[in-house]
């Protein structure tokens, strides 16, 4: 890659440097470490944590795996939960309806732990309408 755009500073902007130069500062900026944050104070109706969870319950003396659909506002810790037999996109969706209905509308803001349906279906890892 750094060949390629020491070839083309040559050719476009007749760069007088060696390659040597592209190379190094080509490896400078790969290494630098990106910094990422999630802000820890939240406004009322900012944000909100989702994730999923797993539980067993015993249900007629038989255990039963469920998946827990898991909210929690930022603000004031409220949290949500609602049961699935699976985690799919419909429960996503759903889990998200209700959660919403529960705190009394969208949230500006919702923050996904790592889960998997989020990223498979392109939902991202954070999601804004900013």
């Amino acid at each position: 890659m750094a060949r390629r755009i020491y070839h083309r500073l040559v050719e476009e902007y007749d760069f007088k440097d060696r390659e040597f130069t592209i190379r190094q500062l080509a490896r400078e900026i790969k290494s630098k470490k990106k910094e990422s944050y999630t802000p820890l104070g939240f406004d009322y109706g900012e944000a909100m944590q989702v994730d999923w969870r797993q539980a067993v319950f015993k249900i007629n003396g038989k255990e039963v795996k469920v998946h827990l659909f898991c909210t929690r506002l930022c603000a004031s810790c409220a949290p949500f939960v609602k049961s699935y037999p699976i985690e799919r996109k419909e429960a996503f969706l759903d889990g998200h309806i209700k959660a919403f209905e529960f705190s009394g509308g969208v949230l500006k803001r919702l923050v996904y732990n790592n889960l998997k349906i989020a990223a498979k279906e392109s939902w991202g890892k954070y999601v804004s309408d900013e």
